[in-house]
């Protein structure tokens, strides 16, 4: 559900009232990195539900990531300058990737 409400505050139905979609996205900004910070403690939540060895077999990488990514979710919150957000986007997109090839592609 919180990924689904980021991705319809990344869409917008009209940009009319805005000059563009970059005007439009830091008028919203507040909302989509306050939904991301919520949606990484969710899944602090529940990975913490599933209980301790659950959170130790993710690793430290999960630890890391989540711990960074709701860290400048955060401080994107306060931030508007283009380059913290374009640098944001490239390591969120890069630590997921590599997360997830991680954790898929290992051979136990």
């Amino acid at each position: 559900m919180l990924v689904y409400f980021l991705c319809a505050l990344l869409s917008p139905s009209d940009l009319s009232q805005y000059e563009g979609y970059k005007e439009y996205f830091f008028s919203r900004r507040k909302w989509f990195f306050g939904a991301m910070a919520v949606m990484f403690v969710a899944d602090l939540y529940d990975t913490y539900l599933k209980g301790l060895e659950h959170f130790h077999a993710l690793g430290l990488t999960y630890q890391l990531r989540t711990g960074l990514i709701l860290l400048l979710s955060l401080l994107a919150i306060k931030v508007r300058n283009e380059r913290f957000h374009a640098a944001f986007a490239v390591f969120a997109l890069l630590s997921e990737i590599f997360y997830y090839l991680r954790l898929f592609f290992t051979v136990a």
